[in-house]
């Protein structure tokens, strides 16, 4: 499902993503979304972690969104949420919007922080942390994923997407908690468009 989707994505020209929040607005053609999933794909395979963990304390960040599909296509379990902690992952890699809390990766292989602002090139961090902006760039715009499932645990439940013929255009201001969310986000960014609109 993953390589298939992303293939799809990447084929579009016009906007898949529509950003809005305190930063500013931003649209993504599916092109540039497929191009950050791939790179993040990249990344994911040189670090090589036995798991993902978000921790996002609103909705997902659209680069959060793009490394979910990239570990999904590259057979990385995907964790979201901060009361879990992977009980059998001996190296971990977290994944963070910077100014959040980090107390939940404190026990992270390797910690990833962007900057959430729409055009932000850079992150600024902590000594041993890595800007995942600027990592993800050196990596090629095209990668081979697996045509596994998207899926993640969302703190300790499984939300696994599905075909549907949802709506085109999806409007959402929080993380899919449901497998029939998850799969809506999906066909959205395949055939319309999703907007994320932040209060």
């Amino acid at each position: 499902m993953i390589a298939r989707t992303i293939e799809a994505i990447a084929r579009r020209t016009d906007p898949v993503i529509e950003w809005i929040d305190e930063y500013g607005r931003l649209e993504l053609t599916g092109r540039v979304f497929a191009n950050w999933v791939y790179k993040s794909a990249g990344l994911l395979r040189d670090t090589f972690p036995d798991a993902l963990v978000l921790n996002p304390e609103g909705p997902l960040h659209w680069r959060e969104l793009a490394c979910i599909f990239a570990a999904c296509g590259s057979d990385v379990p995907v964790m979201v949420g901060a009361e879990v902690a992977p009980p059998s992952a001996d190296s971990w890699v977290g994944m963070v919007a910077s100014g959040s809390d980090l107390s939940p990766f404190e026990d992270a292989e390797e910690l990833w922080v962007f900057d959430p602002a729409p055009l932000a090139l850079s992150t600024e961090v902590e000594s041993g942390d890595t800007d995942y902006i600027s990592a993800v760039r050196s990596y090629p715009d095209v990668a081979q994923l697996l045509d596994g499932p998207l899926e993640y645990s969302r703190f300790g439940t499984a939300v696994r997407a599905h075909s549907v013929d949802g709506p085109t255009r999806l409007a959402t201001t929080s993380v899919p908690e449901t497998d029939q969310q998850l799969s809506e986000l999906c066909h959205a960014l395949t055939y319309g468009q999703l907007t994320v609109d932040l209060p």
